[in-house]
């Protein structure tokens, strides 16, 4: 697969090319989880991140040469420390379609993006 790339859709935004900039929620997921609706959370909202602790979630493909395609969701958590990084939710376990730590993979999320 190639280096890193972000759709042209950041650049029209603005955006930097950083996972973070789906915080700004521009980038309409399939549906949210409330930070109420976790338990034990300890993300809460503070200046800077007034849904620190909601979740964002996309439909979502994993494209790789190490193995099948695999459709899952795609989380992001608002304040989260994960850094550029989203979580990846399956109806399998990732590690057994061949997807392990280390793997580059193309991700592709499918949402729709509200007027600017």
């Amino acid at each position: 697969m190639s280096r890193l790339q972000y759709p042209a859709e950041f650049v029209i935004r603005r955006y930097t090319n950083q996972v973070s900039e789906l915080d700004k929620g521009s980038f309409a997921p399939e549906f949210e989880i409330l930070r109420d609706q976790f338990r034990n959370n300890m993300l809460v909202p503070r200046p800077g991140v007034p849904r620190g602790g909601d979740a964002q979630v996309w439909r979502a493909i994993l494209l790789s040469d190490a193995g099948p395609n695999v459709r899952c969701w795609a989380l992001r958590r608002l304040g989260s420390q994960v850094g550029e990084q989203l979580e990846f939710v399956a109806d399998s376990r990732l590690r057994d379609l061949g997807l392990g730590d280390g793997l580059r993979v193309r991700v592709v999320l499918f949402g729709a993006w509200r007027d600017a």
